[in-house]
C-alpha cells in the first residue's frame, strides 16, 4: 500500500488517493495512518458529504482518536464532537465542547450523565474553566455529586448534541453502580478544593452545605474556617461578595455598611464553627489561622479549649486589658494558680501615674495570692522590690497581715511544742515506773464476765484482770487492749516502712517543691534518720500461781 500511495501523493491525484484510501478501510486493513490521510483528503477537498458518510459508518473501520484529532485540526469540531458523542469518548467530547466550540453549559449537562468516577475525573480536569464560566452551576453539580448523585439520561437531539439516529446508535451508558462511600465522597470534596481558586465565596457555599448533609473532614473544615477568616480581613473578598449580593438582591445598603455587616456575620459563622462539638479541625492549624488574622474571639476560646490559660492571660497583657487580665486569672485559678503570680511581675512594672487603676489591681493580686498561699511574703517582697514603681506603702497592709498571721501561727505551734513536751515527759515517767515500780492490782472483779476473781487469775499490766478460763489459750494479751495495741503497731510499722521508702521522699520533694521544708519535717518525724526499730516484746502479764513477773 505504500507504494501505490506514494504514486497518487500529487495533488492532481487527491481523488484516486481518497478512493484507494476508502477500498482499505472497507477492507479492514487501514492502520490509523490510513485514517489520518483520508481525512486529511476529506478536508482538503472539502467534501462533508463523504466526511459524514465516513463517520457515520456502521461499523468501526478505523482510529476513533485518531479521527477526532484529525477533524479539530482540519477545523471540523462538529465532526469531531460527532464521533467522541457516537463512540462515548467522554474526554474528547468534553475537550472538543470546551476547547474547540466554548460552550460549558453544554461540557456541564454531559457530565451530569456520567456515571460518578467519571464525573468527578472530568470535572477535577476541567473544573477551574467550568468555575470560572459557570460557578453558579459548577458549585449545584459539585453539591449533588458529593451528596447523593445520580447520572441524568442523556439528552436527545437538542442544541449542540448529534442527531437522534447517532444517538441511538450510540451503546447506553450502565445504569448499574455502586453507590460510593462517605470516605470517598469526602475525598471527593477535599479534590475539588482547589479549583475555587479565585471563587471563594462559592467555595464557602459548597462547603457549608457539605458539613450541614455529613461529617466533613479536617481539611474542609479547616478550609472553611480560612475562608470565614478571609473575609473578615480582605476587602477585596468582601467587595466581591458586596457586587454579588448587589446583582442577586437590589438592596438600598451602602458600601461600607454591607462591608461591615458581611464581616460581622463571617466572624459569627469562624466563631460558630469553632464552638461546633461536631466539627473535627485541626486545633493548631485553626489556632495559627486565627493568630494570622487576628481573629481575638477565635484565639481566645481556642487558647481557652486547649487548656492554654497562661496564653490567654499573656494576650490581655499583650493587648493592655488590665481588667481582662484580672478576670481571666479569677476565671481559671482553680485550674492554673500560677496566673495571679504572673499577673503581679506584669502590674508591679507598670507606671500607676498612666493608670490609677493599677495600685487597685494590685491589692487584689496580692490578696488572691494570700488567700490562696502561693507565694511566701518574702518572695513577693522581692518580686515587687525589682519595680521601679512599687512603694512600701503599697504592700504596707499585705506585710502586717502576713507578719499578724505568721506570730498567731508561732504561738500556736509554740503552744503544741510544750503540750507535746509534757506528754512525752508524762510517758517516760511511766515507762520508767513500769520497768522499776510496783504495781498493785486491787481489781476483785472479772474484766470478762464481770464475776468475783478467783484462783487462778491473771493481772495485765494495764490494769485489766481476768480469770485464767476466761481467756482461754491466749493468755499473752488483754482482749479489751488488744485492738488498741494492733492499732498502734500498724501505725508505728506504716511509719518506720514510710521513712525507708526514699524514692517517695524525693518525688514528694519534687511535687511540693513550694513547700519542701513540710516534707522533709515530716519525714523527720517518722524517723528517716533513726536505725530501723527493734520489734516489740510480746505483752506483759502476771501469773499468781507462780508468784513471778514474766516479761
Amino acid at each position: 500500500p505504500s507504494y501505490v500511495i506514494k504514486k497518487f501523493l500529487d495533488a492532481q491525484r487527491i481523488h484516486n488517493l481518497t478512493s484507494y484510501l476508502q477500498k482499505l478501510h472497507e477492507a479492514k486493513v487501514a492502520n490509523a495512518n490510513h485514517t489520518t490521510l483520508l481525512l486529511n483528503c476529506y478536508t482538503k477537498l472539502k467534501d462533508v458529504k463523504k466526511l459524514d458518510e465516513f463517520i457515520k459508518m456502521p461499523e468501526l473501520n478505523f482510529d476513533v482518536e485518531t479521527a477526532i484529532k484529525v477533524c479539530r485540526q482540519a477545523g471540523y469540531p462538529k465532526h469531531a464532537l460527532d464521533l467522541a458523542w457516537m463512540h462515548q469518548s467522554h474526554k474528547w467530547y468534553l475537550k472538543v465542547l470546551l476547547e474547540d466550540l466554548r460552550v460549558p453549559s453544554q461540557a456541564l449537562e454531559y457530565i451530569q450523565t456520567l456515571e460518578f468516577l467519571q464525573a468527578k475525573e472530568n470535572l477535577l480536569k476541567y473544573g477551574k474553566i467550568l468555575v470560572s464560566s459557570l460557578p453558579k452551576e459548577m458549585t449545584s453539580l459539585l453539591k449533588e455529586l458529593c451528596t447523593n448523585y445520580v447520572p441524568r439520561e442523556k439528552p436527545q437531539a437538542s442544541g449542540i448534541y448529534p442527531d437522534s439516529a447517532l444517538f441511538a446508535k450510540s451503546p447506553k451508558a450502565s445504569t448499574a453502580q455502586s453507590l460510593p462511600s462517605d470516605n470517598q465522597l469526602n475525598e471527593a470534596v477535599e479534590e475539588f478544593i482547589h479549583i475555587y481558586v479565585n471563587q471563594p465565596e462559592y467555595l464557602t457555599e459548597f462547603l457549608e452545605f457539605i458539613i450541614q448533609r455529613r461529617q466533613g473532614t479536617p481539611l474542609i473544615y479547616d478550609t472553611l474556617l480560612e475562608l470565614y477568616l478571609r473575609d473578615t480581613t480582605h476587602d477585596d473578598l468582601l467587595k466581591n461578595k458586596e457586587r454579588k449580593e448587589n446583582q442577586d438582591n437590589q438592596q438600598g445598603e451602602s458600601s461600607p455598611e454591607l462591608i461591615k455587616a458581611i464581616r460581622e456575620i463571617n466572624s459569627n459563622k469562624a466563631i460558630k464553627l469553632l464552638q461546633d462539638p461536631k466539627a473535627c479541625y485541626n486545633q493548631s492549624h485553626a489556632l495559627v489561622l486565627c493568630q494570622i488574622q487576628d481573629f481575638k474571639s477565635g484565639i481566645l476560646y481556642l487558647y481557652e479549649k486547649m487548656m492554654l490559660y497562661n496564653e490567654i492571660v499573656q494576650y490581655h497583657m499583650d493587648c493592655s486589658q488590665y481588667q481582662f487580665v484580672i478576670e481571666a486569672c479569677k476565671r481559671y485559678k482553680d485550674k492554673d494558680s500560677t496566673l495571679w503570680i504572673k499577673a503581679l511581675s506584669y502590674f508591679a512594672n507598670k507606671n500607676p501615674l498612666e493608670n490609677p487603676s493599677i495600685n487597685s489591681e494590685i491589692q487584689e493580686i496580692l490578696n488572691n495570692i494570700e488567700r490562696g498561699g502561693l507565694l511566701p511574703p518574702l518572695q513577693v517582697i522581692h518580686i515587687l522590690s525589682q519595680s521601679p514603681y512599687a512603694t512600701l506603702g503599697l504592700i504596707k497592709d499585705y506585710i502586717t497581715r502576713n507578719l499578724k498571721l505568721e506570730k498567731s501561727k508561732i504561738d500556736e505551734e509554740s503552744k503544741n511544742i510544750h503540750q507535746l513536751m509534757e506528754d512525752t515527759q508524762k510517758h517516760k515517767i511511766e515507762i520508767q515506773e513500769l520497768k522499776t515500780g510496783v504495781k498493785i492490782f486491787q481489781h476483785m472483779k472479772c474484766s470478762s464476765c464481770s464475776l468475783p476473781l478467783d484462783l487462778p487469775a491473771v493481772h495485765f499490766l494495764c490494769m485489766h484482770s481476768y480469770h485464767q478460763r476466761c481467756l482461754g489459750d491466749n493468755e499473752a494479751e488483754c482482749p479489751n487492749c488488744v485492738e488498741q495495741n494492733r492499732t498502734f503497731e500498724l501505725a508505728q510499722r506504716s511509719l518506720q516502712e514510710g521513712a525507708q521508702q526514699h524514692n517517695e521522699f524525693f518525688r514528694q520533694l519534687e511535687e511540693y517543691g513550694k513547700d519542701g521544708f513540710n516534707v522533709v519535717a515530716t519525714y523527720f518525724g517518722r524517723g528517716i534518720f533513726d536505725k530501723p526499730a527493734v520489734p516489740p516484746l510480746s505483752p506483759v502479764n502476771l501469773n499468781l500461781y507462780d508468784h513471778k513477773l514474766e516479761i
